[in-house]
């Protein structure tokens, strides 16, 4: 019994010491791959990565700090948006899908379609007491962390700890990212270029050990992507897919069976993720048809084969884009080519060739060795490792190509044969990829030139053939960073700041009350931020229009002041509001019968619009979507589109109490279900197989120290 506690204990206290021969010499942790830097030595306690990530985030948003929020191409939708998310949910609306402020009162069905997670990240610090911009500069530096601690998590599974911060660092300043903060106003891109290193760590730790509760990790992950940007989610899926199948581990030598059991799981979390986040995917799916998303792409301007970074490769005859903004785009387009073809010449070279002597000279070495350190680089453990970033570096390098090339012409045919893809509008978009992916390519170039370091520390002579290699990895890594910082400097350095405009809307927004909207008819207004309009009494915004339902052509500024609630001639007798509030309108109405109405005619008949009774449709102030539900006197009726895209009543003779509601589709409905049941399967799925391994595989082997 006490022989057996030890050997217990002894397991517990250096499981890395094991191996699968058991004769093996037994190697310190310390003294694998010599004269890496002590971690301790560099950055001192093991918390200080999480200060170091912070660090830099917080570095990275001092423009913000110091200017406010930033003038950006979507600064007038960010503003908006936080406001009305903000306002409605501390009202009372869990999720407001129905932006209530937007087009001057009229409304617009916004967060029905747009993923939510942009506006959702500024709530707590909005609850906090931070100013409206300040929430959204606060969900930024958020945003810059995050992402920051997923590259660094990530990067934990193949390199050393301080190599893993430097990726982390890289990541979270890169220039595209950066981009999106300061030039783009990305809010959703930004959350979605975040959750792709988490995607990729969750998929790589179910590869390694296909556990039930890292299935969840996956799909958690992967649903946090959903929910953010559905391009980048389209973009990111077409090359994710081959990532499970690429990428191979130890468990496809014992077998085929192996190999399939971690990739089903590795798509069973992607289906789960598609299942939780139906309360949003499935509304968008069935709903493409309510709403008017050709204005996505309604000119060649909104068109991704339209916007291709270099054109005329096909041709021989390449040529960069002149477009005002995307050739800005070009040197991190440089700057990205360069770094894939560095990974890709070190690849092949870890690929075909030794780093050191061939088998047989290392061999004798290892005769010859005193100290034990070259026996290092031949542990089971540590060849494992390698041989799962080679694999993973692959990856890396196919995902950069695909992006790289979907942004020319040697892939730009397909935008035409996938209309859908059309629909991320710019093929600058796929930059999300190389964002993540060139600071894990820069990350492994520092491995390989940190190991050639070793090589000569412990005397092993470095083949000439390699020797040019190694110069050209250090200069590369060198010019491609000077690049990489440049880029991020000059956007950063570049950013527009108008603190006043910022602190106006501020004010402004938070002066309104709904439903009141400033008299906009015969006074004199200002375009503000772009979109939105000042006037004496007010701001009145204005939102996209592709989330409108399918009719509405409503101007913006309306063409006059509209009441709550007219007739269709425009006239307001016998209406009586008694309560307009977020998501509800509750108003009385008394139609009397006049000559325009046959007498005696059945009060459920003139439900049905008589255009020859004008009396008898009731028009409010406010869009058309099919969300919206009518209760007249306890029982629903259609919800109909009037004048314009007004939602309009055809309203009974009679005194009437109405109820409208906004209640969601039916999809909306279907989705809440799907998301329910999917959320009480893996509950009720993880309880009794928590500890589950669907494969007998040996334990994983640690991290790289």
């Amino acid at each position: 019994m006490a022989n057996s506690s030890k050997q217990r204990r002894a397991r517990k206290i250096a499981p890395e010491s094991l191996s699968s021969d058991e004769s093996q010499p037994v190697i310190n942790k310390a003294t694998w791959l010599p004269n890496w830097p002590s971690w301790r030595s560099l950055f001192g306690a093991t918390t200080t990565p999480v200060a170091v990530i912070l660090a830099i985030a917080l570095i990275a948003s001092v423009p913000m700090f110091l200017h406010s929020y930033p003038i950006t191409h979507s600064t007038h939708f960010n503003l908006s948006w936080a406001f009305q998310y903000q306002r409605q949910f501390f009202s009372g609306q869990f999720y407001p899908r129905w932006l209530e402020f937007s087009n001057f009162g009229f409304g617009n069905a916004t967060f029905a379609f747009y993923p939510p997670i942009c506006m959702a990240a500024t709530l707590p610090f909005r609850a906090l007491g931070l100013s409206l911009s300040g929430s959204l500069i606060a969900s930024m530096v958020l945003a810059i962390f995050t992402l920051g601690m997923g590259m660094y998590l990530y990067g934990r599974l193949y390199f050393p700890k301080w190599i893993a911060v430097c990726v982390a660092g890289l990541g979270a300043i890169a220039p595209y990212f950066l981009a999106d903060i300061y030039m783009r106003g990305a809010l959703g891109e930004v959350w979605a270029i975040v959750f792709i290193p988490w995607i990729l760590w969750a998929t790589q730790r179910v590869i390694d050990r296909p556990k039930p509760l890292r299935v969840v990790t996956l799909a958690i992950a992967y649903g946090m992507l959903v929910l953010s940007h559905l391009p980048t989610l389209l973009i990111f899926t077409m090359v994710w897919w081959p990532f499970p199948l690429l990428v191979k581990n130890r468990r496809l030598g014992k077998g085929f069976k192996h190999y399939l059991t971690t990739i089903k799981a590795c798509y069973l979390g992607f289906g789960l993720a598609i299942a939780w986040t139906s309360f949003f995917l499935v509304p968008v799916i069935m709903g493409q048809k309510q709403i008017q998303l050709q204005m996505l792409t309604f000119i060649h301007e909104y068109q991704a084969q339209y916007r291709l970074m270099l054109d005329g490769v096909l041709t021989l005859q390449p040529h960069f884009t002149e477009h005002w903004f995307d050739s800005k785009l070009i040197p991190m387009w440089l700057v990205v080519l360069v770094t894939l073809g560095l990974g890709y010449v070190y690849w092949f070279n870890h690929r075909f060739k030794h780093l050191a002597l061939d088998r047989q000279d290392r061999q004798d070495r290892q005769s010859e060795d005193t100290t034990g350190l070259l026996q290092t680089f031949d542990r089971p453990a540590d060849r494992d490792r390698l041989i799962k970033l080679k694999q993973a570096v692959l990856v890396w390098l196919i995902m950069g190509t695909i992006a790289m090339l979907m942004t020319t012409d040697a892939l730009g045919w397909i935008y035409q044969l996938v209309p859908t893809l059309n629909r991320i509008q710019f093929t600058f978009r796929w930059f999300s990829i190389p964002s993540i992916v060139y600071p894990l390519l820069w990350g492994y170039l520092l491995f390989r030139v940190q190991r050639w370091f070793n090589a000569i520390s412990v005397q092993i002579q470095i083949p000439e053939t390699i020797e040019p290699l190694k110069k050209a990895a250090i200069a590369g890594v060198l010019i491609s960073l000077i690049g990489f910082v440049w880029l991020s400097w000059d956007i950063v350095s570049n950013t527009q700041a108008r603190a006043n405009d910022i602190q106006q809307f501020e004010q402004l927004a938070a002066q309104k009350q709904f439903p009141n909207e400033p008299p906009s008819f015969e006074t004199e207004g200002k375009k503000f931020i772009y979109w939105h309009w000042i006037f004496p009494d007010g701001l009145a915004l204005v939102d996209v229009p592709e989330y409108r339902a399918q009719g509405v052509n409503f101007p913006m500024p309306p063409d006059r002041d509209y009441d709550l609630l007219e007739w269709a001639d425009g006239s307001s007798n016998g209406l009586d509001v008694k309560r307009w509030d977020f998501g509800i309108r509750e108003f009385v109405v008394n139609l009397a019968a006049d000559a325009n109405s046959e007498p005696g005619l059945d009060p459920e008949l003139e439900r049905d619009f008589d255009p020859d009774l004008p009396g008898q449709r009731l028009l409010l102030r406010n869009f058309y979507f099919p969300g919206w539900r009518v209760e007249i006197d306890g029982k629903y009726v259609p919800a109909r589109l009037g004048d314009r895209g007004r939602l309009a009543i055809n309203m009974p003779v009679g005194k009437h109490r109405v109820v409208v509601r906004y209640l969601g589709t039916l999809s909306n409905w279907l989705g809440y279900l799907i998301s329910f049941g999917s959320g009480i399967g893996i509950l009720l799925w993880l309880k009794p197989w928590r500890k589950q391994v669907w494969c007998d595989a040996p334990p994983e082997s640690n991290a790289i120290p």
